[in-house]
Parts: C-alpha cells; sequence; structure tokens
C-alpha cells in the first residue's frame, strides 16, 4: 500500500529532522576533535544527526545508507539526489 509507505516515511522523516541530535554526539566530537588524527564520523544512521553535531557536519560525515534528508530516484540512471523537502512528503 503506497500510502501505508509514505506515511511511514513522512513520520520517520519529521522524527529525524525535527530533532535534535543528544548529548552523546556532542561528546564525541569533542573526544574525536582532541584526537591526533581528527574526527571523522563513518555512520549507518539515516537521521542525519551527525550532520547537524557542531563540529562534524557534512564534511566530516559519511552516511553509508544514505539519510531521510535526501531523496534519489531509483530510475534516474544519473544518480540524481536531491534535498528532501518538508511538502514532498506528504501521507
Amino acid at each position: 500500500d503506497p500510502r501505508l509507505a509514505w506515511a511511514f516515511w513522512r513520520f520517520r522523516h519529521q522524527a529525524y529532522t525535527k530533532g535534535s541530535p543528544h548529548a552523546g554526539y556532542g561528546l564525541l566530537a569533542k573526544w574525536g576533535t582532541a584526537m591526533k588524527h581528527g574526527l571523522f564520523s563513518v555512520t549507518s544512521n539515516i537521521d542525519g544527526h551527525w550532520e547537524r553535531t557542531p563540529g562534524v557536519g557534512p564534511e566530516l560525515t559519511y552516511e553509508c545508507h544514505g539519510a531521510v534528508t535526501h531523496m534519489q530516484c531509483v530510475d534516474d540512471r544519473n544518480g540524481r539526489i536531491w534535498l528532501t523537502q518538508d511538502e514532498e512528503i506528504c501521507a
């Protein structure tokens, strides 16, 4: 059922994009930046919280499963990826 799938996706999108990274992200970022080689996050999380953690951001994050903040068409041969806007995710 496509409506059920989109409703679930909208719930996840809203929960992840409207929430804030918890204190553990900041603590790990602080520890990581104090290390000799600094910090780089490789994560399987799709919530985008590492990108929104002060001192980390998208430059120091690799989301191996992607994120709810971006969309990609599986039929698009050029692999175009775009930001997910709230109005694009409807229930």
